[in-house]
């Protein structure tokens, strides 16, 4: 609840929330996206992968595509940005930043809210990138810390080490 409310309500033009895997940030989105929409608010949903952005759209109803499809669609002009939109960035920290740029100079020229979401810590962007763990380090951040997709607690704690750079104590938790 205090994610959907620091997302809705910051006032800052650019959000940014860290959540693990497993800690409820689809949800959370789901509750934001609905909490905008009732306030007249437009929220449009990217991701680099389709898969990526069929997740994001499945599971917190923000109508979503890839990123590189929305740029295409802006420099169209079959999508607009405004000040009544919102823009949620799915898995932001593997998005490389000449890819993530043109879609955030877009949102700043029109006052476009934008969200980015991800976890610094998964997967990193396969091109020149760090937008996500440079603005963690730099910017308020939203955060979920609590796993709760796994019900077990030796798992729960292996995907912490994982998380955390340990895989071989992972590995070993989870063989025992």
């Amino acid at each position: 609840a205090a994610v959907v409310r620091e997302m809705c309500g910051s006032g800052r033009s650019v959000d940014v929330l860290v959540a693990a895997a497993g800690t409820g940030k689809t949800f959370s989105l789901d509750a934001a996206r609905d909490a905008r929409q009732q306030s007249g608010y437009r929220v449009i949903g990217c991701a680099l992968s389709a898969a990526a952005a069929h997740e994001l759209q499945a599971g917190s109803g923000i109508r979503s595509t890839t990123i590189a499809k929305l740029n295409l669609d802006l420099e169209r002009g079959d999508q607009r940005l405004d000040e009544r939109t919102v823009l949620v960035v799915d898995e932001a920290g593997m998005v490389g930043t000449r890819t993530l740029a043109p879609l955030l100079s877009d949102a700043v020229m029109h006052r476009t809210k934008v969200v980015l979401v991800g976890d610094p810590k998964q997967l990193p962007e396969i091109q020149a990138g760090g937008v996500l763990a440079a603005l963690a380090k730099r910017h308020p951040v939203v955060t979920l810390t609590e796993n709760r997709r796994q019900n077990d607690e030796t798992e729960r704690w292996a995907l912490q080490q994982l998380r955390d750079g340990h895989a071989e104590v992972a590995v070993g938790a989870l063989r025992q």
